[in-house]
């Protein structure tokens, strides 16, 4: 009877406990050839701690922390990463909605420069291959 009722308060102290945890939504969109849509697979967590999820194919995300002052962090490849403090209370949802800006990257220009080397024996071999005709004799004085 005793360890009945003493697994029921553990049970129940552990409902208790999870009630109290806290909630933040929200969304990630993003400017993708000019038009504003979700982006998914978009990281989200939160700065300091281990509590962390992925964006889902309509740029959606849910964390589960405990009340207090937190900062959500949002990073994609390609994108400027966004930070936003969020407060919240037991049993409380917070929703939050990230706008995330495109990285302009501009490459410069690139000068490719390629040397022929006409003095190795590969390159020899492929200029015989090349040739319409093929011509490779011996003199009397290589054979001896």
């Amino acid at each position: 009877m005793k360890k009945s009722l003493a697994i029921l308060v553990c049970l129940l102290s552990a409902l208790v406990a999870d009630a109290q945890d806290a909630l933040i939504t929200g969304s990630v969109m993003g400017m993708e050839n000019g038009q504003r849509n979700a982006l998914p697979f978009v990281n989200v967590f939160v700065k300091g701690t281990t509590v962390g999820a992925m964006t889902d194919m309509d740029g959606r995300f849910k964390l589960e922390v405990g009340p207090g002052s937190y900062v959500v962090v949002v990073s994609y490849v390609g994108y400027e990463t966004a930070e936003r403090e969020v407060a919240v209370e037991a049993s409380e949802a917070v929703t939050l909605e990230f706008d995330l800006v495109p990285l302009s990257t501009m490459l410069g220009a690139a000068e490719v420069v390629r040397e022929r080397r006409l003095d190795t024996e590969t390159a020899v071999n492929m200029d015989i291959r090349k040739s319409e005709q093929v011509v490779s004799g011996m003199g009397r004085q290589q054979i001896a």
